[in-house]
């Protein structure tokens, strides 16, 4: 019953998270069709990734360091201490995010050289100010985070889940209307506006769940510890966005359009892979804290064995699909007003060396909650030390080489190397994972990947009009895939099947 309640959990916020995805599907195809591989773009991109980009970061960090806290507070029935830990945390956050947006808009050109290397005249003019209007948002982040905490603690996942689709909204509404109007300043402004609706919409539904928010400032024990926790979680759970921001700041001594085509290929790599991989984790991440709070060890390591099996499952067909229609995905969804086919080949170019690091990335960040749920910060942070560093060693070799394809891939590098050693170092102090059942699942599924390729491969090279084309390749690739899983034997189908049962019963009973 547990393990059916865990699934359909999963399958909601995967459902729901896929339709707030879709928004910001439509957003980013907006960008590129006002904007393409151009300087605008460049500049766009750039000051995006030195700034929101790391405060995500900054809000993964107190999601994972508030949520054992909440949920303590939660079980002993202790809503003043609740109430008064969340009112503590988000005060001294908006401290804080106020005096870093503060700094960060008065040290901007400096920062924004530091970072953009590439960067000089105009282009660099037109960064700096978007950097500018960009850093208030660190204002709210540390909000909008702290009531997402609140929320999941509850079990609310469903609002967590949908939260970014009005922040879309607005972007899609400015892309639309007002941009031949204020251009890409315009664009970091609707930004700024789309994260305050994000954190009105948390605080109403925090209300209904009996939340009250009471300013405090106290930097006691409690506190410290809190923040003892965070910092070395920020630096791991940032890794992957500190790889890419490394990435974006050796590609912009590049070409202009290098950048944002490196940016472009990466919007589409995470608009898959996050969408599942923080899905699966948000869901596990309060069980594993749970598991290890009773030392319930063997059943700790069974969960984790069983969700990187899932990881192995859901995202090794990915990359062979995105090996086989790399390009016309591409072409779907972005070419079209200044997108053009160069862009098309440089941006799908990147994707497909991108998405070959999917897998190691899901098990990065699976094992990130495992360590945070054992309440060990420091073995994710060093490992994470360690791979930024391989990462920049691997940028600069292969830069000139590959240019922004070998950018791509010395990221997927790190982060497959990281989440491997990670899990290596799980199984040092748990105890044996099922090594065996995880390997067996690996070798089928990329038996049923390459099969699956190879087929649609083959009917890619139909002269089928581009959007069916890619349509049908699609629908092919998961028919191919399901019938071969099935084969193979994969315990996923049974999963599949279940689900489809469930929903032919809940038709039926609607009817």
């Amino acid at each position: 019953m547990e393990k059916n309640k865990t699934v359909n959990t999963v399958l909601m916020v995967v459902y729901l998270t896929v339709f707030s995805k879709l928004f910001g599907l439509a957003r980013d195809i907006l960008i590129g069709y006002r904007y393409g591989t151009s300087v605008e773009s460049d500049a766009y991109f750039a000051a995006y990734r030195m700034t929101i980009t790391i405060f995500l970061s900054i809000g993964s960090a107190i999601t994972a360091t508030a949520i054992p806290f909440v949920v303590k507070y939660m079980k002993e029935g202790n809503k003043e201490r609740l109430f008064g830990f969340t009112g503590n945390l988000m005060t001294v956050l908006l401290a804080a995010g106020t005096l870093i947006s503060a700094a960060g808009m008065f040290f901007a050109p400096w920062y924004t050289k530091m970072i953009a290397i590439g960067f000089e005249g105009d282009k660099l003019a037109l960064t700096v100010s978007t950097v500018r209007i960009f850093f208030p948002v660190m204002v709210l982040v540390p909000l909008v985070y702290s009531l997402i905490s609140f929320l999941q603690s509850k079990g609310k996942f469903a609002v967590t889940s949908i939260v970014s689709i009005p922040y879309n909204l607005v972007l899609v509404s400015y892309l639309i209307f007002f941009n031949s109007y204020f251009g890409v300043s315009g664009l970091a402004y609707a930004t700024l506006m789309g994260w305050a609706g994000q954190l009105l919409i948390l605080y109403v539904f925090s209300k209904k769940e009996s939340f009250s928010y009471k300013p405090a400032l106290s930097f006691g024990s409690e506190m410290r510890s809190v923040f003892a926790l965070m910092v070395p979680i920020l630096f791991s759970s940032a890794v992957y966005n500190i790889n890419v921001l490394v990435d974006s700041s050796i590609a912009s001594t590049l070409a202009d359009g290098q950048l944002a085509s490196l940016n472009f290929a990466n919007i589409a790599y995470t608009a898959v892979s996050t969408t599942m991989i923080f899905a699966i984790s948000t869901v596990l991440f309060p069980q594993f804290s749970t598991l290890a709070a009773e030392n319930n060890i063997p059943e700790l390591k069974k969960r984790i064995s069983k969700a990187v099996q899932v990881m192995i499952f859901i995202f090794m067909p990915i990359i062979f699909g995105i090996l086989a229609i790399n390009k016309e995905l591409v072409q779907v969804l972005y070419q079209r007003g200044t997108f053009d086919m160069a862009s098309v080949n440089f941006t799908s170019g990147a994707l497909c060396f991108y998405a070959a690091g999917m897998v190691g990335f899901s098990i990065q960040e699976l094992a990130n909650k495992v360590f945070y749920a054992l309440k060990d910060t420091k073995t994710p942070f060093y490992t994470s030390l360690a791979s930024v560093a391989l990462n920049i060693v691997l940028d600069l070799a292969l830069v000139g080489i590959m240019g922004i394809k070998g950018l791509a891939l010395a990221t997927s590098i790190a982060v497959t190397l990281n989440g491997l050693l990670m899990l290596h170092l799980i199984q040092k102090r748990l105890g044996k994972l099922e090594k065996k059942e995880i390997l067996m699942q690996l070798f089928k599924v990329a038996i049923v990947g390459a099969v699956m390729m190879v087929g649609v491969t083959v009917f890619n090279q139909a002269p089928i009009a581009l959007y069916l084309r890619l349509i049908m390749s699609i629908l092919l690739g998961i028919v191919l895939y399901y019938i071969m899983s099935e084969y193979m034997g994969l315990p996923e189908t049974g999963y599949i099947k279940s689900e489809i049962k469930y929903l032919r019963q809940k038709r039926k009973g609607n009817s």
